[in-house]
């Protein structure tokens, strides 16, 4: 969280930059535990691996106490656009979306709609 206010110094920290910092961490947890827990890896690397992924929870319960849409949310809205505007591919989704309005109508972030539709 630190390295969050350093990084956006004069900037106002909302709950959506802190989603999409903590969204950030637990995927880098998940993807090293991923790593930590290849075939080929030591046995010793399979309790870091376990450590990852407890830290990974935990951050993930910060995340839920977040005033922001869940995915699930995000992917709905996203469904019922497709829906109104006759979509069928996802890539012609981004230029439908109301990006302006995504903060107060969605309660989400760029990031998290950018990353529920990846997630269609």
């Amino acid at each position: 969280m630190k390295n969050l206010e350093i990084e956006n110094h004069g900037s106002i920290v909302d709950e959506f930059k802190i989603y999409d910092h903590l969204n950030k961490l637990v995927k880098q947890r998940k993807e090293t535990a991923s790593e930590y827990l290849k075939p080929d890896q030591p046995e010793r690397f399979k309790e870091l691996a376990q450590k990852e992924l407890d830290e990974a929870k935990i951050i993930s319960k910060y995340l839920a106490a977040l005033p922001v849409a869940s995915e699930d949310e995000i992917i709905a809205k996203l469904t019922d656009l497709m829906k109104a505007e006759n979509i069928t591919d996802k890539r012609k989704l981004f230029p439908k979306i109301p990006w302006g309005k995504i903060n107060k109508e969605w309660r989400a972030s760029k990031g998290a709609v950018s990353n529920a539709i990846n997630n269609l």
